[in-house]
């Protein structure tokens, strides 16, 4: 049968503990309640501790990545400065050669020449009409003397040895 005054003391119970303080929870209840907020204070504090160590540890590799990248970086820069620096050096003796070119060549025409005045003297005869030959300007030679066809040729062929 229906107790109707069962039914209403069961819903005052459950509207007690709504409606009054903790001090009126009995103290079973209460310590379960600490029990259950201690242990998931000391989860959450434990959960915490994790991810802060979690990312303090992305924190150190991204750190040592960067780190490491620094030092690439620098080691590059210095290699290509010693590049460029050998590059630079590499120029300038290249220029150096040449103009150790030029000068060689300009030795070897005016010895070349020198020999053309040497023969060229033997086959001349007379003693007034000694050939000279002044200097060379830009692969041209510049007689003192008139030159004839066949001394011309002689210069010519000593100057293309």
């Amino acid at each position: 049968m229906f107790q109707p005054s069962q039914k209403l003391k069961n819903e005052i119970t459950i509207s007690e503990f709504k409606i009054f303080p903790e001090s009126s929870i009995p103290i079973k209840y209460q310590s379960i309640q600490q029990t259950l907020d201690s242990t998931g204070i000391k989860q959450m504090k434990a959960l915490l501790a994790l991810k802060t160590k979690e990312i303090k540890d992305k924190d150190n590799k991204i750190l040592a990545l960067q780190t490491s990248n620094q030092q690439i970086i620098k080691k590059y820069e210095m290699q290509s400065r010693q590049i460029n620096t050998l590059i630079k050096q590499f120029q300038e003796s290249e220029e150096k050669l040449q103009i150790l070119t030029q000068k060689l060549t300009w030795t070897i025409k005016q010895l070349n020449l020198r020999d053309a005045e040497l023969k060229i003297n033997g086959l001349r005869k007379e003693k007034g009409k000694k050939l000279e030959i002044v200097h060379l300007v830009k692969d041209f030679y510049v007689p003192k003397l008139n030159v004839t066809q066949e001394e011309l040729q002689i210069i010519n062929q000593y100057l293309t040895e």
